[in-house]
Parts: structure tokens; C-alpha cells; sequence
């Protein structure tokens, strides 16, 4: 019985390969399992009293430090013509923190200096889910037997759910009566501080939109099992939604921001065809998107209050760095 079990399946992988030789179409699994350190950005604008130049009134950073990520890309092609679908889970984690800073004595008193931080806050971060879903179509070229490239349109949409908490804060005292800020949060004589240790600070939920317009580079050097390729993207049109949830305050905030070839990837890999059927894979990615500014909308007391237009202009940005490994297997 063993023995009958062996032959056939060493009969059904011959099939499948004498079939994926001989018919056009192809179809690739390759699970995949990776970490990601990156930071995502909130940001207030206003203009300084004295220049007129804008500057930076608030700013959030979201950082996400050593987030474990799985997921699975699939890709059908025939003959040259490809596509493909990719997805990422992240697992929850408390890795990351939060830092939220204020620039606010020029805002308040008009004393033209913008380089002032009145506040600053720093919180622990905890990743309570997070997903991308990337789908891309792609024409393969062979300028030579070694060398690939492959022009591609693709989109993707990026969700997480973030929560600071714990921590502490330091707010530079007002000047005189007023209790607007107007010291630096560092200056200890003038300053109070704030310990939010048991707190839930600020949740984040977070939308990415991306178009993207790429083009990728494969070499596969002559008898050799070894594989590697460089691919870059653009994106014509980037919108971010920013769900922020003021939990001390109860005060809730959606920002909306959009831009036009404002955002870029990178990816290189290399991989090792184990045998004709699965390869081993090793992978780096990079994303980085300039400040996307857009309306801001707020609503007081509940969730899901009335939102009104603030009036405020804010804005938004997204970096990270990916490292990944993953098996593929053609069939």
C-alpha cells in the first residue's frame, strides 16, 4: 500500500509538471511571513504670524516597531500576461508607541516663533489589527534569455486599528493669566505634567488607498538556480482616512487627505529554486508617501455625532520598511 501511495504521488507531480510545460496558463501560491518597523504621521498645519510660512501647528507619530505580519500571494498568468493578489494580516502586538507634539505658542499669541514644541506626549502603542490587499496586473518582456522586465498597474488598500495609551505628557505653562501654552514643554520651571499610566489615550483607525503604476527587473543567471529581481512604483493617486478618537477629551477627528504622485515603492528579493516546483524567496520592501493634506471633520461627545468641517488643514503620511521570507510553489 505505501509503496502504490508513493508511485502515485510521484506520478502526480510528474503530471503537474510536464503539464505546466506544455500548457500556457500558470498558477503560483507562495505563503508568505514578514516584519515591518515603520511610522504613520498625522499632522496640523498653520502659518506663522510673522512669515506667513506654514509650519507645523500638531504633529502624531504612530510607530510600529517589529510588527509580524503573514499572509499569502497568489498569481495566475498565461503566457506572458499576469495577475496577481496579495495578503498581509498582522498579528496584535504592544511593540509600538506614540509621540504627540505641539507647536502652539505662535498660534495662541502670535509671537512668530514656530520652533517652540509647547507639548509633548508619549504614549505606549498597541496593534490591535492590521491588513493590506494589493491586486496588480503585469505584461512580462524578455530582452534576453536572462533578463526580464515587466511594466504593471496595480491597487492596494492598507487598515490598521491602533491604540495609545499609558505614558506622559508635558505641557509648557500659559503666559500670565492665560492657560494656553506659551513655554517650551522642556522649560521644568514652566511646565505641568501629566501621567496617563491606566489610560487609553487616542485610538487610530486608519484607511491607505493606492493606485500604483510600476515597473519590475528579473535576472536569472544561466545555469544557476538563483533568481533576482528589483521592482519600483509609483502612485498616481494616494487617499489616507484618519479616524482618531480623543479618548481623554472625548473628541473625535476624521481627516481626509489625498495627493498625485505622492507616494513610492521599492522592493528587491532574491531566490533559490529548490526544485522545479518551489523556490525559497527572501524579500525587502520599502513605502514612503509625502504629507497628504486635506479637510479635517470633528465631532464632540459621541463616535457617531455630527461631524463638522473644523476648518482646520491637516494632513497625512505613511513610511515603512518590510523584510520577508516566503516558498513559492508553481503548479
Amino acid at each position: 500500500m505505501k509503496k502504490t501511495l508513493s508511485f502515485f504521488i510521484a506520478g502526480l507531480f510528474l503530471s503537474l509538471s510536464i503539464f505546466a510545460q506544455k500548457n500556457p496558463f500558470s498558477f503560483n501560491i507562495e505563503p508568505h511571513f514578514g516584519i515591518r518597523n515603520g511610522i504613520l504621521n498625522e499632522f496640523v498645519y498653520a502659518n506663522s504670524s510673522s512669515t506667513g510660512n506654514e509650519y507645523y501647528e500638531s504633529l502624531l507619530n504612530w510607530n510600529l516597531k517589529n510588527s509580524f505580519y503573514s499572509g499569502i500571494t497568489l498569481d495566475l498568468s498565461f503566457k506572458n500576461f499576469h495577475i496577481n493578489g496579495d495578503f498581509k494580516g498582522f498579528i496584535p502586538n504592544n511593540f509600538g508607541s506614540m509621540d504627540d507634539s505641539d507647536w502652539l505658542q505662535d498660534y495662541y499669541y502670535n509671537t512668530g516663533r514656530t520652533d517652540v514644541k509647547t507639548n509633548f506626549s508619549s504614549h505606549d502603542m498597541d496593534v490591535i489589527d492590521g491588513l493590506n490587499f494589493t491586486v496588480k496586473a503585469l505584461y512580462s518582456f524578455h530582452p534576453s534569455k536572462s533578463i526580464t522586465l515587466s511594466p504593471s498597474i496595480g491597487f492596494a488598500f492598507e487598515k490598521y486599528t491602533l491604540l495609545a495609551k499609558n505614558g506622559y505628557g508635558w505641557y509648557g505653562k500659559g503666559y500670565g493669566a492665560s492657560d494656553k501654552s506659551f513655554y517650551s514643554y522642556d522649560d521644568v520651571l514652566h511646565r505641568v505634567r501629566l501621567d496617563f499610566n491606566g489610560h487609553n489615550v487616542i485610538r487610530l483607525e486608519r484607511e491607505d488607498y493606492y493606485t500604483w503604476i510600476g515597473l519590475s527587473l528579473d535576472y536569472a543567471p544561466a545555469y544557476s538556480n538563483w533568481e533576482f529581481g528589483f521592482n519600483i512604483d509609483v502612485s498616481p493617486w494616494t487617499y489616507i482616512v484618519s479616524r482618531d478618537s480623543h479618548l481623554e477629551r472625548d473628541t473625535y477627528f476624521i481627516d481626509l487627505g489625498q495627493g498625485f504622485f505622492s507616494a513610492y515603492k521599492a522592493s528587491i528579493y532574491a531566490q533559490y529554486k529548490l526544485t522545479q516546483m518551489t523556490t525559497f524567496r527572501v524579500c525587502a520592501t520599502g513605502l514612503f508617501t509625502m504629507d497628504l493634506k486635506g479637510n479635517d471633520y470633528i465631532s464632540t461627545g459621541s463616535i457617531n455625532g455630527t461631524y463638522k468641517n473644523s476648518g482646520a488643514v491637516t494632513g497625512s503620511a505613511t513610511k515603512y520598511l518590510d523584510f520577508q521570507i516566503s516558498a513559492l510553489i508553481r503548479f
